[in-house]
């Protein structure tokens, strides 16, 4: 685990980042707790990207990090019936 300081007001603060075997940064997924927001992200963010609220971000479960993919991979733009115009 490495430690990136990101200035938050006027003190610097210390945030965990994992990094793969490669050295780049390693992306976890994280769940809002206040609006069920999911997102990827190299860091635990302090705020919600959705709703802005402060302190309500966690790390996702197993389970939930592993739907989350599963929807990432997913092509919601393809039609696997397409309607015919009648």
């Amino acid at each position: 685990m490495v430690y990136c300081f990101q200035t938050s007001g006027a003190q610097p603060v210390a945030v965990p980042q994992i990094l793969n075997w490669m050295g780049s940064v390693e992306k976890m997924v994280f769940v809002c707790d206040h609006c069920h927001f999911e997102l990827e992200a190299g860091a635990k963010p302090g705020q919600c990207p959705d709703c802005g609220k402060l302190g309500y971000i966690r790390t996702a479960t197993l389970d939930e990090s592993r739907e989350f993919q599963a929807r990432k991979r997913e092509d919601v733009w393809h039609d696997a019936a397409p309607a015919l115009a009648g």
